[in-house]
């Protein structure tokens, strides 16, 4: 990680960082990786089950039941700012 890097980042998650404070992330981030690095490097996978016991009994999916509990015309009563049968939100994307 590098201080390009870092600003790139904190610029498209629109953070401001001062200047003594990018050192102060930058080490951290850097400690942060160098734990990540290391216990992947003496993680052992050698004995791990695929799991596949769980997948007979336990499912994520539920099922897709339509069900409609607010009509749009409600919705829209909600908000502010409507145009043409839509919420307009504001833009979160800085252009140059």
């Amino acid at each position: 990680m590098d201080k390009d890097l870092l600003e790139k980042i904190a610029r498209f998650s629109f953070i401001e960082i001062e200047e003594e404070e990018r050192e102060i992330f930058l080490k951290q981030i850097e400690n942060i990786l160098k734990d990540v690095e290391n216990i992947l490097n003496n993680l052992s996978l050698t004995n791990v089950d695929d799991g596949s016991y769980y997948k007979r009994f336990i499912t994520i999916f539920k099922d897709d039941l339509v069900k409609r509990e607010y009509t749009p015309d409600e919705i829209l009563l909600n908000s502010k700012n409507v145009k043409d049968d839509y919420i307009v939100l504001p833009k979160i994307i800085k252009e140059k």
